[in-house]
């Protein structure tokens, strides 16, 4: 069944293309080798060597979608922490207050002058607590995509 002693670099793209349909398909080796003319031997190596780069392929598309889940909670962690520092700022109230007596009744009478007091009251008011749970949140979060805690299991089954 054999071609010839070695394949062009295309024909050996086109074979592991071939090869790696039927892989998905559920043919088996020697299936595979009837179809596209090789030995056994020789489809069992590439079908090693396609598993192997679906799996190296895998685990970085798996690394570049977790660094990216990462990024978004970072972004996410940032906003929460500035808009918790904002929701503890001093607050400022002014009030005027005016006291004294402003007249006697009588027309011609003399005016007492009124008081005018002017109170600036500021108050510093804790953190919303809705952004600080939103922090908690997101550093949980990134502790599970970066498997810091140990998976938590319920009657001895894995929870997903």
């Amino acid at each position: 069944m054999k071609r010839g002693p070695k394949r062009s670099p295309l024909q050996r793209e086109q074979d592991r293309a071939t090869i790696s349909r039927l892989v998905l398909e559920g043919k088996t080796q020697q299936e595979i080798a009837n179809f596209v003319e090789l030995d056994r031997s020789m489809v069992g190596r590439e079908v090693r060597e396609i598993r192997r780069e679906w799996k190296a392929s895998s685990l970085r598309d798996f690394d570049e979608e977790r660094g990216q889940k990462l990024a978004e909670l970072e972004l996410v962690k940032a906003e929460l922490w500035q808009a918790w520092h904002e929701s503890k700022t001093a607050q400022e109230s002014t009030s005027i207050e005016k006291t004294g007596v402003t007249g006697t009744g009588r027309e011609n009478s003399a005016l007492s002058p009124a008081r005018i007091k002017h109170l600036i009251r500021k108050q510093t008011k804790p953190g919303e607590v809705s952004y600080m749970s939103g922090i908690v949140n997101c550093i949980k979060e990134q502790s599970k995509l970066l498997s810091l805690y140990p998976e938590e299991t319920t009657g001895g089954s894995r929870l997903p």
